[in-house]
């Protein structure tokens, strides 16, 4: 049976159910877009874990391009199954194997882990591989000869994609046009509410972004394969007076923040970067392709704390995991929505030693591309697609950037004059993070989630509080507390997978009939078909009370 060694959060069961319905249809080949630091490994396992417990004789292939990824799928892998390298049976999930030249490892067993450089030539191996899950899937190009599309294409399997950035310059929405190889955004998360909603219940660290007075963004750049060129942009940026002025703010930004996170635009712009830094007293190193020394020694000797500020060239833009920084410093400038949300996203994890993250985003990239959770997509068939470009404001106290709409800074809590005057930004003005446009509730004390007796339960059917959808209403009396659970059963989306998971569990026989609606559910409680729990877990602190756990 399945070892968990995640915390269990609401989305990932959501996630899980929603791709594989999707996969079930024929023809269809969903996507669940996943927030970096949301969680998309754990999802990753479960998703394998679902499918095995539904076709034990199922064989699973796990690909992706990038050796950090694959290692890191691959031990969460074995960590996430019960195993035994000397059991003779498949249906134990006891065969893990990985398989990649840059792994020095060539396994194929019931689970492999794979880099497509390795396998895209040896479709054959993989004839018995019935599902395909594709990690960091907005890198297949929607090219006929792409190493993916010629893989895929030699395969009669289902194939599943998660990402982070469910877009490609150029193309816009992965899911959506021609030459698209996925046909449907099963699960998102990377929404406006959705996003927020991560970060208001903890699972994403707050970003902040603060004015600068360096602005690297207002050059014209020469175009290359969709973004500015590399060399343009070193030759007209890559300047001890540009760089001296970004690090004069950095440390002065910077002196209550312990781990620093730059992007440079290439090696000799990294480097520069990096002895000015050496040189203000920073313990700093710069990784890059043509770095010497074991780079993967140096990235633990920086997440043990033996550097202060890590300076890269694309090489920590997607796979790379250190809940510690706090500090995202943004030197290269790019007009590709994938680079800055995935560079961003590398302050989003939690640690108990943060309280936020700081973006300070000399290259105007939140101006020209958005908040990272309202990013502009531009989609060649349509005129325009996401926002127009943030607007924001400063607060006068603690200098943090808030949405032109917000009555209160979300850091400090100064109440905004009403009678501000709103004016277009300028480049390093803009925000990293899109808040939600309703002024910020006074923070209430963190109260411990915590158990209660249920002394009575009602059932009803009633409109939702957030939508007009029916939803199943169960009421719980707890003494002189009450709780409501809402089961949004007509509703589509996350709400609906939720709620059929929750069916799932609370029914009281093994399986649920299908086809239920809010009024379906109050008769099946009328008549006794859903448990009645003793006890329940509740915890209030989000926005949404949430129901932990339940003893029957």
């Amino acid at each position: 049976m399945p070892q968990p060694v995640y915390e269990d959060r609401w989305y990932q069961e959501g996630a899980v159910e929603a791709l594989f319905n999707s996969v079930q249809k024929k023809g269809c080949h969903p996507i669940a877009a996943i927030p970096t630091a949301g969680g998309k490994t754990p999802i990753l396992c479960k998703l394998v874990d679902r499918i095995l417990s539904e076709n034990p004789k199922e064989n699973i292939l796990v690909l992706s391009h990038v050796k950090e990824i694959l290692e890191q799928d691959y031990d969460a892998m074995r960590e996430f199954f019960e195993w035994d390298d000397d059991a003779d049976c498949l249906s134990d999930y006891s065969q893990i194997g990985v398989y990649s030249q840059g792994l020095k490892k060539k396994e194929v067993k019931k689970i492999t882990v794979a880099g497509i450089q390795s396998v895209w030539r040896k479709p054959e191996i993989f004839k018995k591989f019935g599902v395909v899950i594709i990690d960091e899937c907005h890198l297949i190009t929607t090219e006929d000869d792409g190493m993916y599309r010629s893989f895929l294409g030699a395969l009669q399997a289902n194939y599943v994609g998660l990402t982070a950035t469910p877009y490609r310059t150029g193309h816009g929405y992965i899911h959506k046009g021609e030459g698209a190889l996925f046909n449907e955004l099963a699960y998102d998360l990377t929404s406006f509410d959705n996003f927020n909603r991560l970060t208001d219940e903890g699972f994403l660290s707050p970003l902040f972004s603060m004015k600068t007075k360096l602005s690297m963004g207002e050059e014209k750049f020469k175009i290359v394969a969709g973004d500015f060129s590399q060399k343009d942009m070193s030759s007209k940026l890559d300047r001890d007076a540009i760089t001296d002025a970004a690090i004069k703010e950095v440390l002065k930004f910077g002196k209550k923040y312990n781990r620093w996170l730059f992007f440079a635009i290439d090696i000799k712009h990294a480097e520069n970067i990096t002895r000015k830094l050496i040189e203000a007293g920073i313990s700093a190193i710069a990784i890059h392709s043509k770095m010497e020394g074991d780079r993967d020694q140096i990235l633990k000797d920086s997440k043990a704390g033996k550097y202060r500020a890590v300076v890269n060239v694309d090489i920590l833009t997607t796979g790379y995991n250190d809940p510690k920084i706090d500090l995202i410093v943004l030197m290269r400038p790019t007009q590709s929505p994938i680079i800055h949300v995935q560079t961003i996203g590398r302050g989003l994890r939690v640690h108990e030693d943060k309280e936020h993250c700081l973006v300070l985003d000399f290259a105007g990239n939140c101006k020209r591309l958005g908040p990272v959770n309202d990013v502009l997509v531009k989609d060649p068939s349509e005129k325009k697609c996401g926002n127009g470009g943030p607007m924001v404001k400063d607060c006068p106290e603690c200098g943090i950037q808030n949405h032109l709409s917000a009555k209160k800074c979300a850091n400090c809590d100064f109440i905004f004059p009403v009678a501000e005057k709103i004016k277009q930004i300028a480049d390093s003005e803009a925000d990293v993070v899109r808040r939600a446009e309703v002024p910020k509730k006074a923070e209430k004390p963190f109260v411990e989630p915590r158990w209660f007796d249920v002394n009575e339960i009602n059932f009803s059917v009633g409109v939702s509080k957030y939508s007009k959808p029916n939803s199943f209403l169960v009421k719980y009396g707890c003494g002189l507390t009450k709780f409501t659970e809402q089961v949004c059963i007509e509703h589509t989306g996350y709400a609906r997978y939720l709620a059929l998971f929750w069916i799932k569990n609370n029914w009281i026989d093994a399986n649920s009939p299908e086809g239920l609606d809010s009024a379906g559910l109050l008769e099946a409680a009328k008549d006794g078909k859903i448990k009645i729990p003793s006890r329940i877990k509740v915890d209030t602190n989000g926005k949404y009370t949430r129901f932990i756990e339940k003893e029957f």
